[in-house]
């Protein structure tokens, strides 16, 4: 959208372009396959209790599209769960499991510790109700 209005503002740069691909944004399922890969190619394992608190925040994330750049920005998220020595800074005995388990207080701390629980169930319910129009007008056309 914003590409094409880019486009569109100048007649010269316009008549230059006459062929345009249009990339959708990944679902937030997708996103959450994206962030699995990149536990699964670094050693790092989702903590079930994380599963629900990653895919509201990836529901609430996709909703600024000016701002979140989809696969870079979950790619993003990722490197900043990963880094959790605060988390066990703290702790006497750290174990491999405990430092390959991502947890949802991760998650928490890679957004600053800012999510509001309502928010996310807004964002996700919403992306949820998009996903369900787009099926519709996918079907219809």
């Amino acid at each position: 959208e914003l590409m094409e209005e880019f486009v569109h503002s100048n007649p010269g740069l316009e008549s230059r372009f006459n062929r345009f691909l249009n990339f959708p944004d990944y679902t937030v399922q997708e996103m959450m396959d994206i962030f699995d890969m990149r536990c699964r190619k670094s050693g790092y394992e989702l903590a079930e209790d994380a599963r629900g608190l990653l895919r509201s925040l990836l529901a609430l994330l996709s909703l600024d599209v000016k701002g979140f750049g989809n696969a870079r920005g979950v790619r993003n998220l990722f490197e900043r769960t990963a880094a959790q020595a605060n988390r066990l800074a703290a702790l006497p005995d750290v174990t491999r499991e405990m430092l390959m388990t991502l947890t949802a207080d991760d998650l928490r701390a890679a957004e600053g510790g800012q999510l509001a629980e309502d928010d996310l169930r807004d964002a996700e319910r919403e992306v949820e109700e998009e996903a369900v129009q787009n099926g519709v007008n996918n079907c219809e056309k």
